[in-house]
């Protein structure tokens, strides 16, 4: 593998160019010498794809304005002929006008009441609310969505990969206290053998830590691999010194639950103590028949440089902020501090399950409640949530289960995807509050003669006109 130089600002809403490696990294132009490039995905598959396919289906959904404006503009045409009928009838009949006066009158009512502006009201603010949504780095995938999430109360955030970079290193390994200590190339090795099986963040970043140690890796069994989300994975691995053995890699539940193994006292202590003084994520490996769990490993997992922005601009929107992890309390806790996420909505050891069931209690009591998150396991709170925020770089079910997907995983686009909510919904109050305004004052002077056909088309064109034009300030906002 190789690098080079690339700007993926089509993708990315950047225009800096950034080094570029093997990675599926969407849609870059060259910004140095001649690449050779493998492209993994083509076609429907790609990321500008998927951003026109989102467009594609905000632009064609209906929010709830829309199916009330579709309502009038259903009765809307037999109401005009009808008062066009009556102008008609008053002018020639109770009024003794020449009939060509009232049949002026009454073209007057048709050309002036035309429910252009009822029609374009709605559809051209999603429009332009979706333009405006991937030009600031976020896509909604229907209309609907930005109804909802004006009304957010609490946001559950997901930490690892959404609070964080996503790409924990090795910090540190431990080794079982007596019964024959295994050495950290040891440790690692065993691990990586089955993270090469898995692209869980943790898993990479052994892999990364075995490549950079120059540790050579055993041989693990693809067929064996068995997976437990949230918890750990297992495979069979044909060592060395010992022959088949069987790998775990996971939490201290995965161990006791699939190991039937307890940790050792002394390896516990110390990962408690990179769990609460270091704020360091853990993960015990163990190797059967014989073994047991033989040592952990500690990683460092960076908090995003825009995080703390991100809840600081939700916070003063009135919008509370839960952290929900998989982590140990003690480490989800270290980062809620670092965030000023206060320790009361902070819940750590969470499940897939967990965390569904967390957005639901909140639903329950009466919140309107948004998930972020990341990965395989956050699908089921991402569909139980009211909007669910997904990190673009996250798994393929987060991004296909969330309802607006954060481009480059930059969380402070959740305050400004319900800013904008909240602006295009004004706007089509706005348009709408017009256009019924101006087909309540503009028929009746049509009708008694004040305005001419001429005139009243004018108007109707301005009306128009003038609705666009006021969807388009959301460019701007």
């Amino acid at each position: 593998g190789g690098g080079g130089g690339g700007n993926d600002g089509m993708a990315s809403n950047g225009a800096t160019p950034a080094s570029t490696s093997p990675s599926p990294n969407p849609n870059p132009t060259s910004t140095g010498a001649a690449l050779l490039v493998r492209a993994d995905r083509v076609g429907e598959d790609t990321v500008l794809a998927g951003i026109l396919r989102v467009l594609e289906r905000a632009q064609l959904g209906k929010p709830r304005f829309q199916r009330i404006a579709d309502k009038v503009a259903s009765v809307f045409v037999p109401v005009v002929v009808s008062a066009a009928g009556l102008a008609l009838a008053h002018a020639s009949m109770h009024q003794g006008l020449p009939w060509h006066t009232g049949l002026e009158r009454a073209v007057a009512v048709v050309v002036t009441a035309c429910p252009c502006a009822l029609g374009l009201a709605t559809p051209t603010a999603v429009q332009v609310a979706s333009a405006r949504a991937a030009a600031l780095g976020f896509l909604v995938r229907s209309p609907e969505l930005l109804e909802r999430a004006q009304d957010l109360q609490t946001v559950v955030v997901d930490k690892t990969g959404t609070l964080t970079t996503g790409k924990p290193t090795v910090v540190a390994t431990a080794d079982k206290n007596g019964k024959g200590p295994l050495s950290e190339g040891m440790v690692l090795g065993l691990a990586g053998a089955v993270s090469m099986l898995s692209n869980h963040p943790f898993d990479r970043g052994i892999v990364d830590a075995c490549a950079s140690r120059g540790i050579v890796l055993p041989s693990a069994r693809p067929e064996s691999l068995s997976t437990v989300v949230g918890q750990g994975i297992a495979a069979d691995v044909d060592d060395p010194t010992r022959g088949v053995v069987r790998v775990f890699v996971g939490s201290e539940a995965f161990m006791r639950e699939h190991t039937h193994a307890g940790v050792d006292e002394q390896l516990l202590n110390c990962t408690n103590e990179w769990n609460t003084q270091d704020g360091r994520s853990a993960v015990y490996v163990a190797c059967q028949p014989n073994d047991g769990v033989v040592g952990a490993i500690a990683f460092h997992d960076p908090v995003r440089n825009e995080a703390k922005r991100a809840i600081k601009e939700l916070h003063d929107r009135n919008i509370r902020v839960v952290l929900a992890s998989g982590d140990k309390l003690a480490v989800a806790a270290r980062v809620a501090a670092s965030l000023n996420i206060p320790s009361d909505c902070v819940y750590g050891g969470q499940s897939p399950s967990d965390k569904q069931k967390l957005v639901h209690d909140l639903q329950a009591a009466g919140q309107v409640v948004g998930f972020v998150g990341d990965g395989i396991n956050d699908g089921p709170a991402l569909k139980q949530a009211d909007v669910g925020f997904a990190v673009s770089q996250g798994s393929d079910l987060a991004v296909e289960t969330a309802d607006i997907v954060l481009l480059q995983g930059d969380v402070t686009k959740i305050a400004r995807a319900v800013a904008l909510s909240t602006d295009t919904l004004r706007i089509i109050k706005q348009n709408l509050a017009f256009a019924f305004m101006y087909n309540v004052l503009s028929v009746p002077l049509a009708a008694t003669g004040v305005l001419s056909p001429v005139m009243g088309s004018s108007l109707m064109a301005l009306e128009s006109v003038t609705v666009v034009g006021n969807s388009l300030r959301l460019r701007r906002m």
